[in-house]
C-alpha cells in the first residue's frame, strides 16, 4: 500500500498556514487603528462602557491571534519534519489545531491523506495538551495585559462584567496553561502518561476543551446556514434573478456546512482515540525514536 503523499501538498499546508495566521494578525492590527471609531460608535453605553466593551473585544483578538500564530508554528513543524506516513497517521492532530482557529483549508487537506487505518503515532492527549498549555500560558496574560492598557484607568461599575470576566478567565487559563506546560513538557511524557493519573485528568480535561471549540464551530455553520436562508425571506419580493442567486447562495452554504461537519466529526472522532501505534511503519517507528514527544 503507497502512503506518499500527494505533491504539494506540504506546500499548501504551509501557505494556508501562513496566510491564515497573516489575516489573523491584519485583522487584530485593522481593529487597533480603528478603536477609537469603533468605541465612539456605541452610543448606548456610558463612556467606561464603552472602553470595557471594546477592551474586552480587543484582549479575545489578542488571544486567538497568539492561538493562530502558536498553531502555524506547530503545524508547519510538523509538515516539514514528519515523514509522509507519521504526518498521515496523525492528521487529526493538526486538523484540531487548525480547526480551533478558524481553519477549514489544512483540515479539508488532512482527510485527504490515505486512511491508513493504523491509529496516531504521536498520543493525541499530551500533544494537544503540550499545546493548549502554551496557548493559554501566553495567549492569556496577554489579555489581559492588552484589556489593562486599553481600558485607560476607566474601571468603574459600568464596566465591572468585562473586568471580571477577563481577568476570571484569564486567571483560570493561565493557572491551565502552567500546569499543562509543567505536567506535559519532556522527553518522557507519553510513557509516564499511561501510569499518572493527574496527566490523565489534565489530559482529559484539556481535550474537553478542545472538543467544546470544535463543538463551536460545527454550530457556528449551521448558524451561518440559517442566516443564509433567512436572507431569502428577509429582504422580501425580489426579480427571479435575485432569487436564484439567493438560493445558489443557500446550496454553496450548505455544501460548506456539509464539508465542515465531515471534517469537524472526523476529527473530533479521531483525537480521542488513545491507543498509540509506534511501529506500524518503519518510518513513524524511527521518528518516535527519535522524537518521543515532538518539539515545538
Amino acid at each position: 500500500m503507497n502512503y506518499t503523499l500527494a505533491p504539494g501538498t506540504r506546500i499548501w499546508i504551509l501557505f494556508a498556514q501562513i496566510f491564515g495566521t497573516t489575516f489573523a494578525v491584519v485583522g487584530l492590527l485593522t481593529y487597533c487603528a480603528y478603536l477609537q471609531d469603533i468605541r465612539e460608535s456605541m452610543k448606548s453605553l456610558s463612556e467606561s462602557g464603552q472602553y470595557a466593551a471594546t477592551a474586552f473585544i480587543l484582549s479575545v483578538l489578542v488571544y486567538f491571534t497568539w492561538k493562530s500564530i502558536w498553531s502555524c508554528v506547530v503545524i508547519c513543524k510538523a509538515a516539514m519534519n514528519m515523514d509522509d506516513a507519521t504526518l498521515s497517521a496523525n492528521k487529526w492532530i493538526i486538523s484540531s489545531l487548525s480547526l480551533t482557529v478558524g481553519g477549514l483549508f489544512t483540515p479539508y487537506l488532512m482527510t485527504l491523506f490515505p486512511n491508513n487505518n493504523v491509529v496516531s503515532t504521536i498520543r493525541p492527549k499530551v500533544y494537544l495538551s503540550k499545546v493548549f498549555g502554551m496557548f493559554m500560558i501566553v495567549g492569556a496574560p496577554l489579555a489581559m495585559i492588552c484589556y489593562s492598557i486599553a481600558m485607560k484607568g476607566y474601571f468603574t461599575s459600568d464596566a465591572s462584567s468585562y473586568t471580571a470576566a477577563i481577568y476570571a478567565l484569564g486567571g483560570i487559563f493561565t493557572v491551565w496553561g502552567i500546569a499543562n506546560v509543567a505536567t506535559f513538557y519532556g522527553s518522557t511524557k507519553s510513557v509516564d502518561y499511561l501510569s499518572n493519573g493527574w496527566m490523565q485528568f489534565l489530559a482529559n480535561a484539556t481535550l474537553v476543551i478542545v472538543t467544546l471549540e470544535l463543538i463551536v464551530v460545527l454550530f457556528e455553520s449551521i448558524f451561518e446556514l440559517v442566516y443564509a436562508i433567512g436572507e431569502i425571506f428577509y429582504q422580501g419580493r425580489q426579480n427571479f434573478f435575485w432569487v436564484l442567486l439567493n438560493i445558489l447562495n443557500v446550496v454553496i452554504y450548505a455544501l460548506y456546512v456539509a464539508l465542515v461537519w465531515h471534517v469537524t466529526w472526523n476529527t473530533m472522532t479521531g483525537i480521542w482515540q488513545d491507543q498509540v501505534d509506534f511501529t506500524t511503519y518503519k518510518a513513524a517507528e524511527n521518528y518516535q525514536k527519535n522524537h518521543p514527544v515532538p518539539a515545538m
